[in-house]
C-alpha cells in the first residue's frame, strides 16, 4: 500500500500466526511483528498457593519472562558491570560478599535490566531493578526457629558466650554474630542444627544464579509492558497426552519492533544504562530501589542447569549469535557497490554454507576461486557457488 508521500511506503504480510508490518523511508526500515507466545503453568507461570483455586492470581517468573521478553524483541539481562547507586563507581554484577571467617558467600547483590518497546508506539520502556539475597540471613532465620530448644540453639550475649567458652561448657557448639552484643549458638551434635548448616552451604553455592534470576524477575515485574497476571481459572486447559492431562497454559499476544536502520541501538542502550545509569534514547526508564529477596519464596529457575556465568556472560554489547564452529567465514572487504539482489544471494550462500562441512565448503570455493562469499560482487557466481554447495550436501546425505 503506497501512501501519498513517495518517500514512505508501508507493507503488511501474514506469515503463519505471525503478522509483520514493514515501514520504509529514506533512512531505512522498521518492522513491527505480531505473534503469540505460550506460557505454561508450572513451567513459565506460578501461583502463590500449592493448590490454586479458579480466582487465584498467576504470574510469570523468570523462565516465563525470558520467553515473553524474547517474543517482544527486548532484552532481559544482568549486565556484567553496573554503576553503584551509592558510591557512583562501577562494580561487577552480581556483587558477591564473602564471609571472611568461613569463606562462604554471605550476600549477593544483582542488578537486572528489562528493555522492551511499547507495542503501539515503538517507544523504549526500560526498568532497572536491584535484588539482594543473603544466604546467611536465611541461615540465621532457620536457627532462630529452633531457639526454643535449649539443647539445640541458644541466643547469648557476648559476655555469656565468652564465660561459657572459658569454662569448657560449649564443646560441640558453634556461634555466629547475631547483632551488636548478641550471638546465636547451635549445638552441632543435634541433627536440626547440622541440617541448617548444610542448607546454608547449599544455598551459598547457588546464591549467584538465584539472585540474578530474582533480579531479572523483578525488572520484568516492574516494567509496565511486560507485567502480566491471570486468574488460574482463565488459563486454557492443557491437552491430554498418553492418558495424562498436561498443564494449563495461556497464549499471550506480543508485538516486537525492530529498527533495521541501526541494528546496534538496543545493545548500545543497554550498555549505556549499565555504565552510566541513564540513556539519551527517548522513552521511559524505571529505576527501582534495592529489594531484599532473601525471604522471597517465588520459584527460581532450575539451579543445576547453568552456572551463574550464564546470566552475566550474555554481553549486551554484541547481540549477534555466533556461527557454527564448522562454518568458515573469513572477514573480507565488501565491494564498493552492493545491490539488494547481491545481498540476498550472499545471505542464501551463507545459509547453504551453514549446512555444509568444512571440506565441502573448501571444495566449492576452490572450484569457483572464492576466498570468501563476502568478497564476491557477481550475483551469478554466488548463485552457482550456492548450487554447488547444495549438490555436495545433498550427495553426502
Amino acid at each position: 500500500m503506497t501512501t501519498a508521500h513517495t518517500s514512505e511506503r508501508k507493507a503488511l504480510i501474514t506469515l503463519d500466526d505471525t503478522r509483520v508490518a514493514v515501514r520504509l523511508d529514506e533512512a531505512g526500515f522498521m518492522t513491527r511483528i505480531q505473534r503469540r507466545v505460550r506460557l505454561a503453568f508450572g513451567v513459565d507461570l506460578y501461583c502463590a498457593k500449592l493448590n490454586p483455586g479458579p480466582t487465584e492470581k498467576c504470574a510469570p517468573y523468570q523462565p516465563g519472562y525470558m520467553k515473553l521478553v524474547a517474543a517482544m524483541g527486548g532484552q532481559l539481562v544482568c549486565p556484567p558491570v553496573v554503576t553503584d547507586p551509592v558510591t557512583g563507581e562501577r562494580r561487577p554484577n552480581p556483587l558477591v560478599e564473602i564471609d571472611p571467617a568461613s569463606g562462604i558467600v554471605s550476600s549477593v547483590t544483582a542488578t537486572a535490566v528489562c528493555a522492551v518497546r511499547n507495542p503501539a508506539t515503538g517507544e523504549a520502556v526500560v526498568s532497572v531493578q536491584t535484588a539482594v539475597y543473603s544466604p546467611r540471613h536465611v541461615f540465621v532465620q532457620a536457627l532462630l526457629k529452633l531457639a526454643g530448644r535449649e539443647d539445640t540453639v541458644r541466643v547469648l550475649s557476648d559476655e555469656d558466650w565468652a564465660e561459657a567458652k572459658s569454662g569448657g561448657k560449649v564443646v560441640g557448639w558453634a556461634s555466629w554474630p547475631l547483632m551488636p552484643g548478641l550471638r546465636i549458638a547451635a549445638n552441632m551434635t543435634q541433627a536440626p542444627a547440622r541440617d541448617a548448616v548444610g542448607t546454608y552451604v547449599q544455598q551459598a553455592a547457588t546464591a549467584r544464579q538465584r539472585t540474578c534470576s530474582k533480579a531479572e524477575r523483578l525488572a520484568a515485574d516492574h516494567n509496565p509492558e511486560t507485567r502480566r497476571t491471570w486468574e488460574y481459572g482463565a488459563l486454557t486447559p492443557g491437552p491430554e497426552v498418553n492418558g495424562y492431562v498436561s498443564a494449563p497454559y495461556v497464549d499471550v499476544p506480543c508485538v516486537a519492533w525492530v529498527e533495521h536502520r541501526e541494528e546496534g541501538s538496543m545493545a548500545r542502550l543497554l550498555e549505556q544504562l549499565a555504565s552510566e545509569g541513564r540513556t539519551d534514547v527517548a522513552g521511559q526508564m524505571l529505576v527501582g530501589e534495592l529489594v531484599d529477596v532473601s525471604d522471597d519464596d517465588t520459584p527460581d529457575d532450575a539451579e543445576d542447569e547453568a552456572p551463574a556465568l550464564g546470566h552475566t556472560a550474555a554481553m549486551v554489547v554484541d547481540v549477534t549469535p555466533p556461527p557454527r564452529a564448522e562454518v568458515v567465514r573469513p572477514v573480507a572487504a565488501a565491494p564498493a557497490e552492493r545491490t539488494a539482489a547481491l545481498d540476498a544471494m550472499l545471505s542464501k550462500a551463507l545459509d547453504a554454507e551453514a549446512e555444509a562441512t568444512p571440506e565441502q565448503i573448501a571444495q566449492a570455493r576452490q572450484k569457483y576461486g572464492i576466498g570468501s562469499p563476502d568478497s564476491v560482487g557477481d550475483v551469478g557466481v554466488l548463485r552457482s557457488y550456492r548450487g554447488r554447495i547444495a549438490e555436495l550436501v545433498g550427495g553426502a546425505k
